[in-house]
Order: structure tokens, then C-alpha cells, then sequence
């Protein structure tokens, strides 16, 4: 049967369809009630704890992203107040030092939520390069020595040296195949910022017994009988007719056990309570302990949990609870107390009673309003978002100072002139008639 090209890239689709919704059955979105069996291998609990720092670094991003916006559209809200002189340029004006106090706030807020990650980030790693290490070292291989070659007159008392080699494979241990995703079943958390924490206890790493013990082996030559012996004169192994050979069996043995990792909450005490507790010496561990991981995962947690303000969020029912605004349309009303009735009409004088016409005008649309800055030693014409930082922000506002400078200038000249008695315009003050208006 021949198949049409159509049937057969319809058939192709299908089967790599189907090869893919395959290849994705096992993943799943985990849970805490299954997080621990299904996670259930040194190195799984490795990848758990690379996809935990991932997401607190994701979320610390997320917040100075939000903050670099909050700075942009303070910026843009402050050339917009400089650029005119009328009732929309000090709603502008009110707005831009809300968003100055907004962004110093959350300054303020990102550095103990920047130190709590870094040191939650370094304790997590260093355990992630400790439990990879010791996933590595756990699956180490020895091999098993050659007898020790004992001659038949052979009446030294010297130590035999038994020769055997251990290999550790670190290049591949526990590799971390994407970060927002655990082991090849490509799972995912469904909370990543849970309070419980997944580990691999420390504990197992404490015996130093390997496992199973490395057995001694009584061999001997064929038809022999070689058998664990002791008399007055000897104690080893011998054989019937043969000398008997001691043997070293340790290619089984492991230097750690397998271990399972548990979950527990990363609180100092249980599920009812936020307190990470205290871990002394913290940043000192260079293999930190469980209870290090948990404060250290507790404190990062809080943290990223944090919510920032988005002043691309404002909206025209928010105004009247934004205290530094509410103060800055105070003083634009002559200072007196504004609430209630007296602050709703103020809110509506300013920025207007339409919502979605406040969010055009003084949110969405200022990044492209235009105005002039020195680029070298050219005046140029740009959108704002091109001047909220640096000399293209200094240049645009000191342009747009000056310019009402001479504008200002202009217009007191103006009205000097214009109020200049006729009999006085040539002569000197000292010489007009005593209340007369003279240059």
C-alpha cells in the first residue's frame, strides 16, 4: 500500500506527537504528600534543592525588576512636572515624588531581601556540591587486591600489602539537567516556596563502616580442600594437602549506604509557626547541616514572599490611600488637611474622575511623550523612556528648568513694560512723582 506525501506527514506528525506526549508521561507536579517518594534518591533531592534556589533567585530578579521599573516611571513622571506650568504638570509633580518615596522605600526593602538570598544561595549550594560529592563517592567502586603471595619458605614477618584502587566519578555526579525541572521525569513543584524541605538527612554521611564489610576468602589449588584453620602453631588458612591462600573480597563494599531523603518542616519547631530559629556559625559551615539548609531556606523564603508596589499597577482608586501623594496634593491646596469629600475632589481635579483615561495618560502613554535632552552637543528630540537615567535624564530635566527660566524672564519682563507710566519711561526713579510706577 502506497501512501499519499499528505498521509505520510500526517502519520509522521502523529507518531512524533505521540513520541512526545510519551516522553513527558512520567512528569508530574508534586506536592508535599508526595514529594518524598517520589524523590527519592540522593541526587533527586540535589536537583530539589537547585530548582528551590532557582525560584527564590527568580523571585529576588523579579523584585529589582520591579523596582528598576518603579525608578523609569518616577523618572518619567518628574520631566513630564518639569515640562509645563499648568494643573496636569502638578498632578505630574505629585506623582513623581509618590514614586521617589515608593522607590527609596523599596531600596530599603531589597537590601535585607538581597542578603538573605546571598546567604541562603551560598548555604544551599554548598550542601547541592556536598551531596553531589558524597552521591559520588557513595557509588564509588574498589577493586579487589591479588592475594598476597606468600612464598613457601617464606618465614618473614613483614606486612603483605594488599594493592586495591577506588574509583570516584565526580564529573557526572548528580547532574542537574534543568533547573525548573526535578529528574528525568521532568517534574515540578506545585509549591516551590513551600515551608517543607526536602534533604538528604546528614546523618548518612557520618558511618565510616563500609557496607557490606570486605570479607577475607580461603581459597587453594584444584582438589584441594583449603579451610579456615587453627592449631597451636597456626592460625589462618590451610588445606589438606595445599597450602591454603588468603584472599581480600571488597569490590561490593560502599563507602556510604544508599539514603532516603525526608521531609521536614524548615520552621524551628512545626506548621503553626514562621520562626526560622537561629543557626550560629551559619556561613562558616562549609558543609552545612540540616538545620543550616532549613533556617537558611526559612529566611530566603520570607524574603521573595514580599511583595513590592507596581506603580505600573496604579490606578485612580488607589490615589487617596497613598499618603506621600495625598501630602504632595495637600500642599498644591494651599497646605490645609485633605480627606474625604475635600480629598476625592482634589483627586479628581488633578487626574480627572475616568479610569481608564488616567491610566492612559499618566501611566501607559508618558514612556512615549517626548521632550528634549543634549545628546553631546546635540539638542535631541526623544521619547522618555529613552531619558530616566544618567546624563539623558539630568540633561532633560535641567533643558526643561531652563527653559521656564526664560519664559518666566520673558513674562515679568512683559509685564513690567506693560505697566510703565507714560511720563516716567525716560527718566530715573528717583525723579518721578512719589507712587508713580517707573522702570
Amino acid at each position: 500500500m502506497q501512501l499519499t506525501e499528505e498521509r505520510s506527514r500526517t502519520l509522521i506528525l502523529a507518531l512524533l506527537l505521540l513520541t512526545q506526549s510519551q516522553w513527558h508521561a512520567d512528569g508530574k507536579e508534586l506536592g508535599d504528600d508526595d514529594l518524598a517518594t517520589t524523590l527519592n534518591t540522593r541526587c533527586l533531592a540535589v536537583e530539589y534543592l537547585a530548582l528551590r534556589d532557582s525560584v527564590m533567585s527568580s523571585k529576588v530578579l523579579s523584585a529589582f525588576a520591579t523596582a528598576a521599573k518603579n525608578t523609569k516611571l518616577a523618572a518619567q513622571w518628574e520631566i513630564m512636572a518639569a515640562g509645563g506650568n499648568d494643573q496636569q504638570a502638578d498632578a505630574f509633580a505629585a506623582l513623581a515624588v509618590y514614586g521617589r518615596a515608593v522607590t527609596d522605600r523599596q531600596l530599603a526593602q531589597l537590601h535585607p531581601l538581597l542578603k538573605s538570598f546571598l546567604e541562603s544561595s551560598a548555604t544551599v549550594n554548598r550542601r547541592i556540591g556536598g551531596e553531589a560529592l558524597t552521591a559520588a563517592i557513595s557509588k564509588a567502586t574498589f577493586t579487589d587486591p591479588a592475594p598476597p603471595g606468600v612464598g613457601s619458605y617464606d618465614t618473614a614477618a613483614d606486612p603483605k600489602l594488599l594493592a586495591t584502587t577506588v574509583t570516584v566519578s565526580t564529573g557526572d555526579a548528580c547532574p542537574i539537567q534543568e533547573l525548573n525541572k526535578i529528574g528525568s521525569g521532568q517534574h515540578t513543584l506545585k509549591n516551590a516556596l513551600s515551608r517543607k524541605v526536602l534533604l538528604t538527612p546528614d546523618s548518612t554521611i557520618s558511618s565510616t563502616a563500609l557496607t557490606p564489610a570486605p570479607t577475607l576468602t580461603c581459597t587453594g589449588t584444584e582438589g584441594a580442600t583449603p579451610r579456615w584453620d587453627s592449631n597451636s602453631n597456626l592460625r589462618g588458612c590451610s588445606g589438606s594437602n595445599n597450602a591454603g591462600q588468603i584472599g581480600v573480597k571488597i569490590s561490593t563494599s560502599k563507602l556510604f549506604s544508599a539514603a532516603t531523603p525526608t521531609l521536614s518542616f524548615d520552621s524551628a519547631e512545626d506548621a503553626d509557626n514562621d520562626n526560622c530559629g537561629d543557626v550560629k556559625n551559619m556561613l562558616k559551615q562549609t558543609m552545612p547541616t540540616d538545620a543550616a539548609v532549613k533556617h537558611a531556606i526559612c529566611k530566603a523564603r520570607q524574603a521573595v514572599t514580599v511583595q513590592l508596589e507596581d506603580l505600573e499597577q496604579l490606578a485612580l482608586s488607589d490615589l487617596k490611600s497613598k499618603p506621600e501623594l495625598v501630602a504632595a496634593l495637600q500642599e498644591l491646596n494651599g497646605g490645609s488637611k485633605l480627606e474625604g469629600d475635600a480629598l476625592e475632589s482634589a483627586i479628581k481635579t488633578y487626574f480627572g474622575s475616568d479610569a481608564e483615561q488616567f491610566k492612559t495618560t499618566f501611566v501607559t502613554e508618558v514612556k512615549n511623550k517626548h521632550s528634549k535632552y543634549r545628546k553631546g552637543e546635540q539638542l535631541t528630540n526623544a521619547p522618555l523612556s529613552e531619558q530616566t537615567s544618567g546624563t539623558a535624564y539630568t540633561s532633560a530635566l535641567a533643558h526643561l528648568r531652563q527653559e521656564r527660566n526664560n519664559l518666566m524672564k520673558t513674562a515679568l519682563k512683559a509685564s513690567a513694560t506693560k505697566n510703565v507710566i507714560p511720563e516716567c519711561a525716560k527718566k530715573k526713579k528717583s525723579d518721578c512723582d512719589k507712587g508713580a510706577s517707573c522702570e
